[in-house]
């Protein structure tokens, strides 16, 4: 008990820190990206605050996992610095159980909000310029406004959506019939009706895609406190400043580019959304097993040469 007290205080440190630099870094690259379009519009000082608060809240969805690998990364390291103890996951099972908890309520209901008030902030600026409406493309920060329902909603969306398209299929088809179209007019209504049809499945994709991130973010958060506990164990000999280079510079970016990979995968139909996510959350499951194993491995020839000596 003695040995995970002083553990605390890095563990916690590190999780605030990785917090607030992965944070800012998404926040300076959103400001380096779409400054001109925030401070050139004459906007309010109170509606520069509310974006890039919004915005900061969003980013919170990159940082958290990250945040919770180095925390317990460095908890770990320190518990297992100055011996060889046994590996127990068990007592780490609640702690684990409430930051899946919290990221999931977050992903699935916090984070919809702060999408639903991008798009308010979007409608209140658009409204002072009616003579001169900005284009889309001025105000592209805004692209992530799109999906605004929360976890309970997506499925009511998602079937609101295809039973619309649905119906505009059967007033083309109605149309086409009752008016016996032919020539340009088919071929007209037929490309519109494709046209509709394609954006229908466009949403609904989206909207599956973002339902499966949904359910596997704190499954990812889950693993990766594990993940963290054994590269701590793993790394328990190693200079701090090496070790959180690793993780930065190494780690992290895996992480996002695996996410990324397989959502492309999905936006481009390869993959179902659920698909995706469950690669996704595989890889790094059987990384994290071999992490454990490999861990599991270097502790046991530690304890080894030891019991030999008492003997």
């Amino acid at each position: 008990m003695k040995s995970t007290r002083p553990a605390l205080r890095p563990a916690i440190l590190g999780f605030v820190l990785t917090l607030l630099v992965v944070t800012g870094l998404c926040t300076a690259q959103f400001l380096l990206k779409y400054g001109p379009d925030i401070f050139g519009k004459d906007l309010e000082a109170s509606a520069i605050f509310k974006i890039l608060s919004l915005e900061i809240l969003s980013e919170l969805e990159f940082a958290l996992p990250i945040s919770v690998l180095v925390m317990t990364t460095l908890h770990y390291r320190s518990i297992f610095k100055h011996g060889p103890p046994e590996i127990r996951i068990r007592p780490a099972l609640l702690t684990s159980f409430i930051f899946a908890l919290i990221s999931f309520l977050y992903i699935a209901f916090i984070l919809p909000v702060v999408h639903l008030h991008e798009a308010g902030l979007l409608f209140d600026i658009r409204g002072r310029e009616i003579n001169a409406p900005l284009e889309r493309t001025e105000l592209s920060f805004f692209k992530k406004s799109l999906i605004t329902s929360n976890y309970r909603e997506i499925n009511g969306v998602i079937d609101s959506t295809r039973a619309r398209a649905l119906s505009r299929k059967a007033e083309y088809s109605e149309s086409i019939r009752a008016n016996q179209l032919t020539g340009e007019r088919l071929k007209l209504y037929a490309e519109m009706m494709s046209n509709e049809t394609e954006q229908a499945d466009h949403v609904i994709n989206r909207m599956q895609i973002k339902k499966a991130g949904m359910l596997s973010y704190p499954f990812i958060v889950f693993i990766l406190f594990y993940a963290g506990m054994f590269l701590g164990i793993l790394n328990r000999r190693t200079h701090l400043l090496v070790l959180l280079l690793s993780i930065g510079l190494a780690v992290f970016p895996g992480i996002v580019y695996l996410s990324l990979y397989f959502e492309k995968l999905a936006r481009s139909r390869s993959v179902t959304p659920l698909q995706s996510q469950l690669f996704y959350s595989l890889i790094i499951l059987f990384i994290t097993l071999g992490l454990y194993l490999y861990a599991k491995r270097q502790l046991g020839q530690e304890v080894r040469p030891e019991a030999d000596i008492t003997n």
